[in-house]
């Protein structure tokens, strides 16, 4: 009897202590959460620009705005007075333009903003939303990746229905491998194509073709640009084997620059422009693999693997201001890393 009134003693002291505790996260203090994500550094490294994240209690939306910040630290403020949500900020090569997406009424556009005068102004008027900014050599051009919509397969025309009368929603056909993901629900049918855009604003004109999707980062080495993309027939079963490709912006015409068995992407060029450093591997038909270095001229010749001697994935490549070496970044055991390799 003893024994059982000290357990019964010991379960009420716990009920009651657990009671007072009071937890240290809530499910509504993830609105108050804030970090950041995509900084730019200007190229004469004295100002940062980066997206500054968060959750709209009222919408239940992840909300993104754009800041600027001094290299060490200091003058951050926000980069317009707009409440829209803003991202993919990319410095102009001379550094006295910033261009960036942002929502509006009517979608998400294109707009740049001129860091002397503080004034921003909108260049496009776009059917879809934009991605994957990236300015040309010489500041001209603004190169970009945008949906282009494909008319979808329909089994039978529908007739037309009396004037008032309210009918079901017509049937929604599909014919694609891919037709939904998680988060977003169905994928508008159509393709991401390449377009490039003055910089003063006017007509975007698409430069790239074929019924692939041309999504990833666009790097510009004089007039081609370097992207990552699955332009085979079969690609919509195609997993994982990218290769990289050039693009000429004035003719639309396209080379192949990789070609293996594995993706290959994350392509970045030399400051004299005449060597690509990538990443990519070998596919060996397992669930994870290792990402290694290669280097290759920017016609696709001499490749070779640049050996890290490193079991861990690379990422961000980016070149030394020499070109006689390349920065990445890297995890280990929970921290990210900086490495360099010559």
């Amino acid at each position: 009897m003893k024994t059982f009134l000290t357990f019964t003693l010991i379960i009420i002291c716990h009920i009651s202590f657990a009671q007072d505790i009071k937890p240290l996260f809530t499910s509504l203090d993830v609105f108050e959460l804030e970090w950041v994500s995509d900084p730019q550094i200007s190229p004469d490294g004295s100002k940062i620009i980066y997206n500054r994240r968060g959750m709209d209690i009222m919408t239940d939306r992840k909300t993104s705005s754009l800041w600027l910040i001094n290299a060490d630290g200091s003058k951050q403020r926000k980069l317009t007075q707009s409440e829209k949500s803003e991202r993919n900020a990319r410095w102009s090569p001379d550094g006295k333009r910033i261009a960036f997406v942002s929502s509006t009424d009517q979608g998400s556009e294109i707009f740049v903003y001129w860091i002397e005068s503080g004034q921003y102004a909108r260049l496009t008027q776009l059917d879809r939303s934009p991605s994957n900014i990236s300015w040309s050599e010489d500041g001209k051009t603004i190169a970009f990746t945008m949906l282009v919509p494909k008319k979808p397969p329909y089994l039978v025309r529908q007739p037309k229905k009396p004037k008032g009368a309210k009918w079901a929603n017509a049937p929604r056909v599909t014919i694609r491998f891919k037709h939904e993901a998680d988060g977003s629900g169905y994928i508008e049918q159509g393709f991401h194509h390449i377009f490039v855009l003055p910089a003063e604003g006017g007509t975007p004109r698409k430069i790239s073709s074929g019924d692939y999707n041309h999504r990833s980062s666009l790097v510009w080495t004089g007039d081609k640009i370097l992207f990552s993309a699955i332009r085979d027939e079969n690609w919509e079963y195609i997993r994982r084997d990218s290769e990289i490709f050039s693009v000429e912006v004035s003719t639309g015409e396209t080379s192949q620059l990789t070609k293996r068995n594995g993706p290959d992407f994350g392509a970045a060029i030399s400051p004299n422009g005449q060597k690509v450093a990538y990443l990519g591997y070998d596919d060996k038909v397992q669930t994870d693999h290792i990402n290694k270095l290669y280097v290759t001229n920017t016609d696709g010749s001499n490749k070779k693997e640049i050996k890290t001697n490193l079991d861990r994935n690379i990422n961000n490549l980016r070149w030394d201001s020499k070109g006689s070496g390349v920065y990445f970044k890297y995890d280990d055991k929970g921290d990210t890393q900086l490495g360099y390799t010559t």
